[in-house]
């Protein structure tokens, strides 16, 4: 049986943001591109990652600390 790489599986072309994105930036890109996670990057290196449930969680806090 062949051992697979994970460049096989990886995803190409990736969409990222920055440390300093808006979260209604994040989840519009999240929405248009059908993404549920967005690596995080800060002088061209990897800080993070975003999900869709980090994102909707951080909207709903704001929402009930109005």
């Amino acid at each position: 049986m062949k051992q697979e790489l994970v460049e096989d599986w990886m995803t190409r072309n990736v969409v990222t943001i920055t440390s300093d994105t808006t979260l209604p930036e994040a989840h519009r890109l999240m929405t248009e591109d059908q993404i549920r996670r967005l690596p995080v990057m800060k002088n061209g290196r990897l800080v993070g990652i975003v999900t869709r449930g980090d994102v909707r969680g951080a909207e709903a806090s704001e929402a009930t600390s109005l």
